[in-house]
């Protein structure tokens, strides 16, 4: 029989909290227990408010990074969460933002959200460019520009014609806008 603690913890990245210990510099991705959710007035709506999911351990303490001044009253509590382990700080390697389209997903820890945009954004020590990831980008962004050049021409064609009908002395009605 597999016991899927172990086998979350050892395959999937996904610690049970009293099997993994916390180490300084641990970034985790979490989500609650099944039950352990926190209750505002006999509710769970709120549960994930004011939290990114997102957890490093400072001083012993594993702290959402939802906040940046990371104090301890803002400790998740290891025993109410699931945790997916992503890898240490001081092992990761830090890239700029804009070559995550480079890397496999796996590979990627990404510390943004929505109340850090500018969060930090690392790999995993192994990770190398993936030349399958890359053509991907390169193909999204050379079809993004084709769709912006048949934009750009139909806009030309349509303020040609607005050109020929001013010309023809028809003044009335609505012309193109300048949108640059």
């Amino acid at each position: 029989m597999i016991d899927m603690v172990d086998f979350a913890h050892k395959v999937c990245g996904i610690a049970a909290a009293e099997e993994a210990p916390l180490k300084e510099g641990d970034i985790y991705f979490w989500r609650w227990r099944e039950g352990a959710e926190p209750r505002l007035h006999g509710s769970s709506q709120y549960s994930y408010w004011c939290k990114s999911c997102k957890a490093i351990v400072r001083k012993g303490l594993l702290l959402d990074t939802y906040w940046t001044d990371m104090s301890s009253d803002r400790a998740i509590d290891p025993a109410r969460v699931v945790l997916e382990y992503k890898g240490n700080e001081a092992t990761l390697r830090k890239i700029p933002e804009w070559d995550i389209p480079y890397y496999e997903p796996d590979d990627v820890v990404d510390m943004r959200h929505a109340n850090d945009a500018r969060g930090p954004v690392y790999v995993k020590p192994e990770a190398k460019r993936s030349a399958a990831r890359i053509l991907e980008h390169l193909r999204y962004v050379r079809e993004r520009n084709e769709s912006k050049i048949s934009w750009a021409q139909s806009s030309i064609q349509r303020i040609d014609e607005e050109i020929a009908r001013v010309e023809g002395g028809d003044t009335d009605g609505y012309f193109s806008n300048p949108v640059d």
